[in-house]
């Protein structure tokens, strides 16, 4: 009798453990590119905004991250990919020095309000004058 009781308890809990949790909430990313510079961007707190930007390897500028608002936006991290040269003989395709590079930037929305974000392309270590381009947006964080 016991030996059925510790069966059954043990089967009524594994069926609670079996039981799927409810599901999360997916959180969305929202790609921007540089045709919405200067736009204003609405997203929902706990969103992830992508930034793809583009530059030129080799030439000492890059993309970073200039202004923004920590209480409200979360940076994530940057990714940068270098395009391909044409293959070679024995069919390998190596970075082309000199040739286009795909930065992505990634921020997380962490509170309701508006900000901005400021991302340069410059030469850090020729300073502030050789900032060669800006890439700005007004973001909107919105409560889900």
């Amino acid at each position: 009798m016991l030996m059925v009781a510790l069966m059954l308890a043990a089967s009524g809990s594994a069926m609670e453990v079996a039981a799927a949790p409810e599901p999360l909430a997916q959180s969305s990313t929202l790609i921007v590119t540089p045709p919405d510079n200067g736009s204003t961007v609405i997203l929902r707190q706990g969103e992830t905004l992508q930034v793809v930007l583009s530059g030129i390897a080799g030439t000492g500028y890059g993309w970073d991250l200039e202004d923004h608002d920590p209480s409200r936006i979360k940076p994530l991290g940057m990714k940068s990919r270098q395009a391909p040269a044409p293959p070679l003989a024995d069919g390998r395709s190596l970075p082309l020095a000199g040739g286009p590079q795909q930065i992505s930037f990634l921020f997380r929305m962490v509170r309701p309000g508006s900000s901005t974000l400021v991302l340069r392309y410059w030469r850090p270590w020729e300073g502030p004058s050789s900032v060669a381009e800006r890439f700005r947006l007004k973001l909107v964080t919105v409560q889900p």
